[in-house]
């Protein structure tokens, strides 16, 4: 259980940027196509609304890649042992694992 809530915080700043990128990107298309379709034509709202449904996927695999990476990252035995470091230099969350 310790396992998935460290998982789940150390990929939680992940998820949010990419949430912030995936409205600005959605935001922007739809913005961008209510400016231009009175000059191109109303096919921009069609590339728009694939911009949103296009970037969906690659939100997801993006997270999932994150989340993938901190759970191998992090060991399943987990004691707390102040004394130790892990080689990235934060402080050791593990004793009787190898780092």
């Amino acid at each position: 259980m310790k396992r998935i809530v460290f998982t789940i915080g150390r990929t939680a700043h992940i998820v949010v940027a990419s949430v912030v990128v995936e409205l600005a990107l959605d935001f922007g298309a739809g913005a961008l196509a209510v400016i231009l379709a009175p000059f191109l034509g109303e096919w921009v709202y069609v590339a728009a609304g694939v911009i949103v449904v296009g970037s969906l996927p690659v939100l997801s695999l993006n997270i999932a890649r994150v989340a993938r990476r901190e759970w191998k990252r992090h060991p399943r035995m987990h004691q707390h042992d102040p004394s130790r470091t892990h080689p990235d230099g934060s402080r050791c969350l593990c004793v009787g694992t190898r780092l």
